[in-house]
């Protein structure tokens, strides 16, 4: 099996929850989902204000991200996904799994034990990965 990749993908917000950014890594152990952090770009009616500081949130989370990849690197992927919103997610864990949009905007949506959400991916040249992890885990 080989190692998968995939460097952001995003869960929407919902009525009370901010939207998540996500780095995902799939193996052998299953789908390693580890929180970069909140997801604030996007905004296409943000006044001037409003795009300095989603600008300025944009250059945070880039940070973020930078600094989680270097933990997975130093600590392994394993310590990482311990972390507060993040998650391992096997094959005996997965509920029930799907693939939505697949040509347009994929999706991946996954109800777990310990996962539930729907992951995002706005670049279409994750959809052989998506399709990977998506075999994987069914």
């Amino acid at each position: 099996m080989t190692k998968i990749i995939v460097e952001r993908c995003l869960q929407k917000p919902g009525l009370i929850t901010a939207g998540k950014t996500f780095h995902l890594i799939s193996d052998e152990n299953g789908l390693y989902i580890i929180y970069l952090g909140k997801w604030l770009s996007g905004y296409t009616n943000a006044s001037n204000l409003e795009s300095l500081i989603l600008s300025n949130q944009d250059k945070k989370n880039a940070a973020i991200h930078e600094q989680v990849i270097s933990d997975i690197e130093e600590k392994g992927v394993e310590k990482v996904v311990e972390n507060k919103n993040c998650a391992l997610v096997t094959k005996n864990d997965v509920i029930s799994i799907s693939l939505k949009n697949i040509e347009y905007m994929p999706s991946l949506v996954i109800k777990a034990k310990n996962f539930k959400g729907t992951l995002r991916f706005w670049d279409s040249e994750n959809k052989e990965n998506l399709k990977e992890i998506y075999s994987q885990l069914s």
